[in-house]
This record gives C-alpha cells, structure tokens and sequence, in this order.
C-alpha cells in the first residue's frame, strides 16, 4: 500500500497584499509615518556556521509569508518595499542560489532592494525581535537602541505599532484561518499516530519521533519543544528519554505551516492501552471541564469568565473524586484548586504558539483587563472578550505534582482542604492535560483540532486495547 501525503495550503500573494492594505489604513489614524519589521537571523547552536534552523520573526511573517533571512519589511510614504541583505556568491555553492530580487518581487508584489539603499527615517517605528544579534543589527539600521524582547516595555512609536499589529492580527482573515484549520487539523492525526504506536515503543522519544515524523509528512515543523513524558505532573517537561512503564503518557506536540502559523494540542493516554479506574476516572473529569468550556467559548464572552468557570467545575470535579472537600468556590478562592490546576484555560493561537506574546499582554488581555495577584489568575494568559475568528486553546488539567502538594501541606487553611489519603490513592495519574485549537464564531466554536482521538472509548480503540 503506497504511502499518503498532505500538501499544506499556501497563501496567495492576494493574502500578503490585502494584509499590507489594512496596516498601511491604521498607520496614520495611529500617528506612524513610516515603520519597519525585521525577518531575524539564523541562531547557532555551537559555532557560527552550525544553526538552529531559521524562522522569521512572526510580524515579518505576516506580510510576506516569506523565511528570509537578513530582511527589513518597510513602509514609508505610501510604499512597501522589502530590504535583502546581500548574499555572498559563494554561498551559492553550499545553500543554492537566493531568488533574484525580480522573482521575489513578482512573487510577494512589493518593490525589492539589496539592503545598502536603506535609509531610515527619524522616528520611524518598529517592533524588537527575540535576539540579541538582531536587536544589534536592528540598532545599528535604525540609529537607535533596540532592546531585544522589549515588546511588553515598548513606548511612543514603538507602541503604536505594537497596538496596530495586535488589531490586525487578533481576529484571523481567512487565509490565517485555512493555516490555522491545516496545522491543528495535521497536529490532531500525529497525535493518533502516536497512540497506533505507543504500545510498541519503550521509550518516549520513541512515541515522539512517530509523532513529528507525522507532522513532516506534511510539511510542517514543531511549532514548539514537542512535550511527550510519563511524567505528566510536570508541566512542560523537555526530556523525553525516559521508559514507558504503567501509568498516563502525557503528550504536547503540535506542528507550524511553512508560513509559520501553530498548532498546539494535548492528549493524554495510558501507555499499556488500557485506563486503570483511577486514570479513567480522572481523565473524564478533566475531559468534562474541557468540553464544558469549549461549548462556552462563545464571541461576546470573556476568556477570563470562561477561566473561572472551569476552575469551579474542576473544584466541584474534584470534590466528587474525593481529593478536595468544600464548597467550590471556597476551593477557588483560597488557592486549593490551584495546588491541582495551577494554570490557566488556554491562550491565543496563531503565527505564535502564544500568540503576540512578544508584546506582553496587550493581545491576551487588551487595554482594560489586569493580570490579578490571584492563585487561579496568575498564569492567564488570555482574560478579553472573545470575537468572531479569534482561535483559542483550550487546555484544563489536572496535576499531581510534589513541589505543589508539598506547598499546600506548610498552608493551614489549604491543607485541611484536601483529602490527603485520597491523594494518595490518585497520586500515580501525576499528570492529565487535554488540549484542544478551538475557533470562535458567531454560532458554536468549531473545534480545529478534533482528528485527535479523545474520548476514553476512541483511545483505547486506537491503542488497540
């Protein structure tokens, strides 16, 4: 039987121009005369000539759908042109030759110019990038200190720029959208590969490889250090070289579009293929708190209501499981919840895996909202109203971890909370997190990420159980 493979869709240049059309409209309502946005550079792992592979800064990316390296995207009186730092003609031998300026041009339609015509304006705008070594050579073009991973700090210009970016990007166009459908829709069956695997493997990395193998089957990359680990209580654990034995493998891997937009998806399941009680009865505990909360993801509702919601579901959860005793909202409101879901519902979704997180919390919570010095609020990273073509994770779990419970053990009034020798009895399920890529309409959400099985029955099934 010959072997599948999936083309991943590709943005028309229509996209990217229609994309530049909206900035350029918001540039002067918003005081910017001219601003520019950076691709990046390659990063080295070792030595200057071994590199991690190379992924454009997101706003780059935005406009042109384009990984390259050494790019300044420009806006100035009216006209978009893109810079290219010029290549050696040696590197031809070793890399290929680059695209010529006419063919990058005619593919991104906008006016294209080796890098040594740049001429910055005073007071031209931009965004800083995630490196050091691009921040520098961003200073060094534009006359002016630029700090890299700046964006929540960011003033005048600068920060004008950072609001018009979060505007355009917050509510996805319907090129972003087939991106994103792609990237969760592909992320969910590397999921199902990883379980048709897992009760052959011995080993996590095993389960892993099957899984970003699955993601290049179709194009895509990791979006993120994939999390595949037995060790499910903690939370996002990069060692994966450890040995399937009893118990729940806890596995968050989602892939990136060639054009850089994410997938980020979360199952969780037994590695002997079969829930125990205690694992199943966890597990569909923290799987009616997700769906509860996907139904609830509605425009017009606020992510930060949605939270709390599911925080008091998963203490009334919790409750009947016999791990916590109270009323749920005192759970919440003392911080015993939090010792078993110490985070929040989810986040953005987009170019970044935490969309715009670069910029701080202007996208995830917008001018209004304030991150609260609360126990269930404090790792929140979306609290806005939802609108129509926002994507969203959402992602309830429920953690056995010592650092926690030791913790609520030295709180008086947590401890007489839980139900220690129920604990116990659920200490071995240490992890259960599931996460779906869900898309906010004027109707129901539609849920981007459902190739990946979820409920215990599809599970086992695919475990072959």
């Amino acid at each position: 039987m010959s072997a599948q493979f999936w083309e991943p869709p590709r943005s028309p240049r229509a996209a990217f121009e229609a994309r530049r059309a909206r900035l350029w409209a918001e540039l002067g309502p918003n005081g910017l005369g001219s601003i520019c946005l950076p691709s990046g550079f390659a990063r080295p792992r070792n030595f200057a000539h071994n590199v991690y592979p190379f992924r454009a800064e997101s706003h780059f990316l935005y406009f042109t759908g384009r990984h390259l390296e050494g790019a300044l995207f420009v806006v100035e009186d009216g006209v978009e042109r893109l810079y290219l730092l010029e290549r050696d003609p040696e590197e031809a031998l070793w890399s290929g030759p680059p695209p010529t300026y006419e063919e990058l041009s005619e593919e991104l339609g906008l006016e294209v110019r080796p890098l040594g015509d740049f001429e910055p304006r005073a007071g031209m705008a931009t965004l800083p990038p995630q490196d050091e070594e691009t921040a520098l050579w961003l200073s060094a073009l534009l006359d002016r200190t630029v700090e890299a991973q700046s964006g929540p700090d960011l003033v005048d210009g600068d920060e004008a720029l950072a609001q018009v970016m979060v505007d355009l990007r917050l509510r996805h166009d319907a090129w972003a959208l087939e991106q994103l459908r792609f990237a969760a829709g592909e992320s969910g069956k590397a999921h199902e590969q990883g379980m048709r695997v897992a009760r052959r493997a011995s080993r996590e990395y095993q389960v892993r490889a099957q899984m970003e193998a699955r993601l290049g089957e179709s194009a895509l990359r990791p979006a993120y250090g994939s999390i595949v680990t037995m060790c499910g209580e903690v939370l996002h654990q990069p060692d994966s070289s450890g040995l399937l034995g009893p118990g729940l493998l806890l596995c968050d891997v989602g892939g990136e579009t060639p054009e850089g937009f994410a997938g980020d998806v979360t199952r969780t399941w037994p590695s002997s293929g079969r829930f125990s009680g205690v694992e199943r009865e966890a597990y569909e505990a923290v799987l009616r708190v997700q769906l509860d909360a996907i139904a609830g993801a509605r425009a017009g509702v606020s992510y930060g209501e949605l939270h709390e919601r599911a925080c008091l579901l998963m203490a009334g959860e919790l409750v009947g499981l016999g791990l916590l005793e109270g009323a749920p909202r005192d759970l919440f409101d003392s911080g015993a919840l939090s010792v078993f879901f110490p985070h929040g519902l989810g986040h953005l979704l987009g170019l970044d895996v935490h969309d715009m997180e670069d910029l701080g919390d202007r996208a995830g919570y917008g001018p209004e909202a304030q991150r609260a010095d609360h126990p269930a609020f404090r790792a929140l990273r979306l609290n806005r109203v939802l609108e129509p073509d926002m994507v969203v994770t959402i992602e309830p779990g429920l953690y056995f971890s010592p650092l926690l419970l030791r913790r609520a053990k030295e709180d008086r009034t947590i401890a007489r909370q839980i139900r220690w020798a129920e604990v116990e009895r659920f200490r071995s399920v240490r992890g259960i997190r599931i996460e779906d890529d869900v898309l906010v309409t004027d109707e129901d959400p539609v849920i981007l990420s459902a190739s990946a099985p979820k409920s215990v029955a599809e599970i086992e099934a695919c475990l072959g159980a």
